[in-house]
This record gives structure tokens, C-alpha cells and sequence, in this order.
């Protein structure tokens, strides 16, 4: 890299690459509508437009098997969005990319975090805020207790590492153990206990049964993989709200 830029307000284009141009990266900040606004722009070769469809998906990475775990942009997300109520965008192309990071001046201003705000369409996927995740796992255990479930975990490096086609639903139990570390812990009651730990969360996430207002799926992602329970009967957010 031959040249950096660093610069106070918003960043308009830079120079696009070129065999003879020096490779730039341009930070700036600015005020813009009551946020802080943080712009990172280069002017590389662009991201592909069929990886852009799933930067921020968990688990999704471009490099080799062992190379990297598809969580940078995840956590990056999670603390943005989740722990400063702001948020990460982005567009590119082939001679510019460009990350826009914006941050609430006052915290005060957020408003508050709905643990079940579902929409008429009933393919909505919710996303469960973290400031929600230890009163949905006491809910969840409070009113799902002995119910059916259905467990998959698939650990970082892709490969699956246990299944239950059956079990009792024992509990779901969050612990903020540090600064740094949340730990969210299953238990399950089967012809073995399954005691399955979830090191760090990322987000925690309810997919539609196929019913309206209705999840029978719950996908946690986290540091050390994927874990999937599905729920019979389904988790209904009327309910869910009404505790």
C-alpha cells in the first residue's frame, strides 16, 4: 500500500486503481443527522457482487477451510449494532469500496429494544436483541420446559458435531461471565444428558414455523459454531409477551 488518508468529513471518491496508481485507503468522520458517521473508502479491486449477498452472514468466508471462520464482519455487527445501537453499510465496486459506520451521539436517544416485534409477514425472520437474550432464555425455560426439541450443531470449521432427532426440553440459561464472554447454556434430557455450551454469542435468531406470529426454530450463532433447536410446539409471541 502506497498511500493513506485520513480526513474530517464525508469522504467523496477516491482515484479508482489502476496498474500505475498507488493503492489508497481514506478514513473520515463527520456529524450527520445527530450521528457520528465514519466512512472507510479504498480503491481496490471491489467485492464481488455474489459475496456481497452474504458478508454478514455467519460462517460465510472466501478464504480456505482452516484460514478463517466467517465471524469478522458478525462481531463487527454485533458490536455496532447490537451493543451502540448504530449500524455497518457498504457498497462497492470494481475501483471502490466503501464502509459507512454510523454511531448515536446520545445513547439516550435509542429506543427500547422490543424482545418480539413480529410483522404480518409471516416469513419475518426475528432477530432477538442482545439487551433481550437472559429474559428470552427464562422465558423460553419458564414456558417450554418438557416440550420436544430437535438439536444440531455445526462447530466453526463447518463440520457438523451432535445431533438429537429427540429430547426433552430441560433449560436455556444465559450467563454474562465477564467484559468479554457470554456463555449460553442448553440442557437437554434425552437416554444421555446433553449439557451443550454456547461460548460468546452472536445473535440469537427465531425462524417462522409457516404459521403467523409462530418460531419453531431457534438458531444461535456464536464464536464456536451454529446451534439449531427446533421447538414442537412452536414458540407463539403472544405468549412469549404476556409472561
Amino acid at each position: 500500500m502506497a498511500a493513506n488518508s485520513t480526513k474530517f468529513g464525508p469522504i467523496s471518491s477516491i482515484t479508482p486503481s489502476k496498474p500505475s496508481t498507488a493503492w489508497k485507503i481514506c478514513v473520515g468522520t463527520c456529524l450527520e443527522d445527530n450521528q457520528l458517521l465514519v466512512e472507510i473508502v479504498d480503491n481496490g479491486a471491489g467485492i464481488p457482487s455474489e459475496v456481497q449477498a452474504h458478508m454478514f452472514e455467519p460462517f460465510f468466508t472466501t478464504k480456505p477451510v482452516g484460514s478463517g471462520t466467517g465471524l469478522g464482519l458478525i462481531i463487527c455487527n454485533r458490536i455496532v449494532a447490537d451493543r451502540h445501537g448504530g449500524e455497518i453499510e457498504f457498497e462497492s465496486k470494481p475501483g471502490e469500496t466503501r464502509f459507512k459506520v454510523r454511531l448515536p451521539v446520545k445513547r439516550n436517544e435509542l429506543s427500547a429494544p422490543n424482545l418480539l416485534a413480529t410483522q404480518p409477514n409471516k416469513q419475518m425472520i426475528h432477530e432477538i436483541k442482545s439487551s433481550d437474550w437472559p429474559t428470552f432464555c427464562q422465558r423460553l425455560t419458564q414456558q417450554r420446559a418438557g416440550a420436544t426439541v430437535k438439536l444440531e450443531t455445526i462447530a466453526s470449521d463447518g463440520v457438523k458435531t451432535e445431533q438429537v432427532a429427540s429430547a426433552l426440553f430441560e433449560s436455556l440459561v444465559f450467563d454474562n461471565t465477564d467484559a468479554c464472554n457470554d456463555v449460553i447454556t442448553l440442557r437437554l434430557r434425552s437416554t444421555r444428558e446433553i449439557v451443550h455450551e454456547i461460548i460468546d454469542p452472536i445473535r440469537l435468531t427465531l425462524h417462522p414455523s409457516g404459521k403467523l406470529d409462530s418460531f419453531n426454530l431457534l438458531q444461535i450463532a456464536a464464536e464456536n459454531g451454529l446451534t439449531t433447536i427446533t421447538l414442537h410446539p412452536a414458540i407463539h409471541a403472544q405468549m412469549l409477551s404476556e409472561v
